[in-house]
């Protein structure tokens, strides 16, 4: 097996980032604010149901809106009909266009009623073409055509009149034709000779598929084609949009979970394949309704059933299930393990960091137990790495990019479809880096490090932008935070050793919040954790292990001190929920102490809280709630092999009930990171 750093960091474009680090702010990132028109919107429907081939359905929404196309479905086909006298279907077509959205001339359209009452007293439809003539008259009135007349005058008359002129005068010529065989002038119709006026079609004696020429290319220059799929392709970014912004936490992949009978080792290939293709089948994606709330639709509905008014139970129909077997193992190399590891957005592989250098991705397809093999980088054994050993990943909201941070202070972006190497910050910190975070829109990468401070790199400017300075000890825990609200604001949260927590503005960097949730005794919900003066700072407290962001209840986080107790808090340290472990243990000294938590994480949904324990036990927290609704007593041995070993991380999957758990003890003679199912 050989490293790869893939050569020197490739060329991310400068946006004019490159200025003083003070004097450098962070935007939040939003959806750029546009005004979109009801009646764009319409146009949108109208074009996608034409595509589907629905024509009343599209004729129906513009009679009943009045709202007019901007465009033709498909390039050339007015041309098309132009060039074929289908002066019919080009009508129809511009009747159902928005002439002013579409710059469409008059003097365009009255080109197009004259060819077609020209054409039809041509084909000797006298009758039809004086109707015609008489239905647009007042359009063709608004314009004027120029005659000159013997004596070199130019005059103006009404087109009516001259489209009527032109006729009485074919409809002459044709009555001598029957009485006279006198020359006169023709033009080929179908391969027979056929008499017209002089200039009938135009000036210059223009023929009439000349004119048909002139006309229809007119029309492809003066009107617009919708791109195809207009719509689908707008939403299908808006969804990217909100995804890679992290806007959009609640809208995700619903999966079944496989079958009780995975583990069977008997069951032929066979069998697997028609599963995992009646899994796909059964993926779904709700665009429409976004998040379905189903256990709030069943309260509402008064249940249904088999399933109670507000049963909260794993059973109920699309709740998130909670873990409680094993379900793969991936082994390190000897001597090697896990210091972190993150799924990727998709779930299209887990991401793990180790003290050997070395950075990975596990294949889905394989339980996570096999390297994808897709990766190119991967697959000719060219393994991502760091010098030192990997304790911090952090991957974007799209999953394009991954961040690492290592023991000697370097940071590192990569890009995970080729594995180039994007960015490199050496000296990062002084320190060794303890945790990374992407920015929504991952134009910025934060880190915690301990040396006790934050930083914020940009990856257009390539170097640091600010630093949040103000712990005393190693951070564990930093994030990004967008505030919800009428005006989002843009926060950062980090948890250190010191036993605070601190919220700082991410724009001009200034603390603006300091909790310490360590020291407080008996806390009952809606006390403040915040503390107010630089005396109350000063007291120390266990180490914050980590820092949760979470969207329900939104504006809130989790936050998780080395003590037997955790909290549900808003961003000012208000408290919303305590979690607090309900058993006892004896530690040998005599004294019956409850056990810390050391380890945790949260489901996609925010429905459960896991907890890891000092003495091997997996809790399971309903975060609405605060009870325990699940205890694995056995967590710690089967995840680490070994008694005593202290789980270091959790991770839980992105829209799976599926949650890792890893330890980096020393005394491992072989690391490994075991999923629960």
């Amino acid at each position: 097996m050989t490293s790869v750093d893939k050569g020197s960091p490739a060329v991310i474009p400068d946006d004019g980032a490159g200025q003083d680090a003070t004097a450098t702010s962070t935007t939040v990132i939003t959806p750029p604010q546009l005004t979109i028109e009801s009646s764009d919107i319409l146009r949108l429907i109208q074009h996608h149901l034409t595509e589907c081939g629905l024509h009343g359905a599209a004729r129906a929404l513009r009679e009943e809106s009045g709202v007019g196309a901007a465009g033709v479905h498909r390039s050339g086909l007015l041309r098309a009909w132009a060039r074929e006298g289908r002066w019919a279907d080009v009508l129809e077509c511009l009747e159902g266009l928005d002439a002013e959205r579409c710059g469409l001339q008059p003097s365009l359209v009255a080109d197009v009623h004259e060819m077609s009452i020209l054409e039809l007293t041509d084909s000797a439809e006298f009758d039809l073409a004086f109707a015609a003539l008489r239905l647009c008259s007042d359009e063709l009135d608004e314009l004027s055509a120029k005659s000159v007349v013997e004596g070199g005058l130019e005059i103006q008359e009404r087109r009516t009149a001259s489209i009527e002129r032109r006729i009485n005068a074919l409809a002459s010529l044709r009555s001598l034709q029957h009485g006279t065989s006198a020359a006169v002038p023709t033009t080929k119709k179908g391969g027979s000779a056929s008499l017209i006026p002089p200039d009938y079609y135009g000036p210059n004696n223009i023929s009439r598929q000349k004119r048909r020429e002139e006309i229809g290319k007119a029309l492809s220059e003066a009107i617009a084609v919708v791109p195809s799929s207009r719509l689908t392709s707008l939403l299908q970014q808006a969804v990217k949009w909100q995804a890679h912004t992290g806007q959009l936490p609640q809208v995700r992949e619903l999966w079944d979970d496989e079958e009780s009978n995975d583990d069977a080792e008997d069951e032929d290939k066979a069998k697997k394949k028609k599963r995992k293709r009646s899994k796909k089948r059964r993926k779904k994606f709700d665009l429409v309704l976004g998040e379905v709330d189903i256990l709030a639709a069943l309260e509402e509905a008064g249940g249904i059933e088999g399933v109670a008014a507000g049963d909260s139970s794993k059973n109920a129909p699309g709740a998130e299930k909670i873990v409680r077997d094993p379900y793969s193992t991936i082994k390190f190399g000897k001597k090697s393990f896990a210091e972190c590891a993150q799924f990727l957005p998709d779930g299209s592989g887990l991401v793990t960091g180790s003290c050997d250098g070395f950075i990975e991705i596990w294949d889905p397809e394989s339980r996570y137990t096999n390297l994808r093999l897709d990766l190119p980088y991967q697959k000719a054994d060219e393994i991502l790495m760091h010098d030192a050993a990997v304790l911090a990943l952090a991957v974007s909201n799209d999953g394009t990019m991954l961040g690492t941070g290592s023991s000697d202070g370097m940071v590192k972006v990569w890009k995970v479809d080729d594995g180039k190497c994007l960015r490199q910050f050496e000296n990062a910190h002084r320190g060794a880096i303890s945790c990374l975070a992407f920015s929504a829109d991952a134009s910025h990468v934060l880190s915690g490090s301990h040396d006790s401070t934050c930083r914020e790199f940009g990856l257009r400017a390539s170097r640091m932008l600010k630093e949040f300075r103000g712990h005393n000890s190693y951070i564990n825990s930093c994030s990004y935070v967008t505030v919800e609200g009428s005006s989002p604001s843009l926060l950062v949260v980090s948890g250190s050793a010191d036993g605070t927590v601190r919220v700082w503005d991410g724009r001009s960097a200034e603390c603006m919040h300091v909790i310490n949730p360590t020291t407080a005794s008996q806390v009952t919900v809606g006390a403040s954790l915040a503390m107010t003066s630089a005396a109350d700072e000063s007291v120390a407290g266990k180490s914050v292990q980590c820092v949760i962001p979470v969207h329900t209840p939104p504006n809130s986080m989790v936050i998780v001190p080395r003590a037997p107790h955790a909290y549900l808090v808003s961003h000012t340290g208000s408290v919303l929920r305590v979690f607090n472990r309900d058993d006892t243990r004896g530690r040998g000294s005599g004294i019956d102490e409850k056990a810390d938590f050391i380890a945790a994480t949260v489901s996609p949904s925010n429905k459960w809280l896991y907890v890891a324990t000092e003495d091997g036990l997996l809790l399971c927290f309903d975060v609405a709630t605060g009870k325990i609704e699940k205890t694995i007593r056995d967590f710690g041995v089967e995840t680490s092999g070994k008694e005593n070993a202290e789980i270091s991380g959790l991770v839980h999957h992105v829209h799976k009930s599926l949650l890792g758990g890893y330890s980096n003890d020393k005394g491992l003679k072989r690391g490994r990171l075991v999923l629960w199912k």
